[in-house]
């Protein structure tokens, strides 16, 4: 996260304890499990999944 925050990737007004809080969350063996286990999901559709709400939760719109 700090890495991020260096280079101004975060998404601004989000600070790195909501930052880590989010990665946590999002990538907690739980959702995964709630996901591919409880909702039938294949793992590439979650990779796929959990790489874009990562990016747009996370990280300064590219443009």
């Amino acid at each position: 996260m700090h890495s991020l925050q260096r280079r101004g990737w975060l998404r601004e007004g989000l600070d790195l304890e909501s930052a880590a809080a989010a990665l946590w969350a999002l990538s907690h063996v739980g959702t995964q499990r709630l996901l591919v286990e409880g909702e039938g999901w294949a793992e590439e559709r979650y990779a796929s999944w959990l790489e874009d709400v990562l990016c747009a939760t996370l990280l300064r719109d590219p443009t």
